[in-house]
């Protein structure tokens, strides 16, 4: 069996480094080095998403005017709920959370996004309730993406993540509650 990492060739090491380049184990250290940012960005987009899926949990719990006691199905876990949204969007629309994830878009603004994707999701008549209970959920996420508008920074991701959500707001979100918010 091959070692990957021999003693002389451990990629932490810058001495080890030099050695392994003068010994020819530069391949291995290159893979090692490779596996591990690989493994770092992994990690990196998992925290990310459970951000946004945090910012998701809190805002379908607070009560509105359309669901004063919060969520309203207490059988089932707002976090998992929160979760499958958020990483169901990443794998059905990549082109929306791919690259949010990949320059650490703000957490609201990926939420909001995850949400509104779920919103064009829920198309059967049955889900009216989850339907509404969505719609207001994207409708209070107003408020805190104006203050980001106005006090952050955003980058051109964050700025497309900004007009998606407007124009799924725009399609009718307001149609679908009926009640004030």
């Amino acid at each position: 069996m091959i070692d990957i990492y021999p003693q002389e060739a451990n990629p932490c090491d810058v001495r080890g480094f030099e050695r392994a380049m003068r010994g020819g184990h530069m391949l291995q250290t290159l893979v090692g080095v490779s596996t591990a940012v690989s493994l770092w960005r992994k990690i990196g987009d998992c925290l990310h998403r459970r951000a946004s899926a945090l910012v998701l949990v809190r805002m379908l719990r607070s009560p509105s005017n359309s669901f004063p006691l919060g969520w309203p199905y207490g059988n089932v876990s707002a976090w998992r709920v929160a979760e499958l949204c958020i990483d169901t969007t990443c794998r059905l629309r990549p082109d929306i959370l791919a690259s949010a994830n990949e320059s650490r878009s703000h957490p609201i603004l990926l939420a909001a996004a995850a949400i509104a994707t779920g919103l064009t999701m829920i198309a059967s008549p049955c889900e009216d309730d989850l339907r509404r209970l969505v719609a207001v959920t994207l409708i209070r996420f107003e408020d805190p993406i104006a203050v980001l508008k106005v006090t952050s920074k955003l980058n051109n991701v964050d700025r497309w993540l900004m007009e998606y959500i407007e124009a799924v707001m725009a399609g009718g979100v307001y149609d679908v509650v009926s009640v004030d918010v």
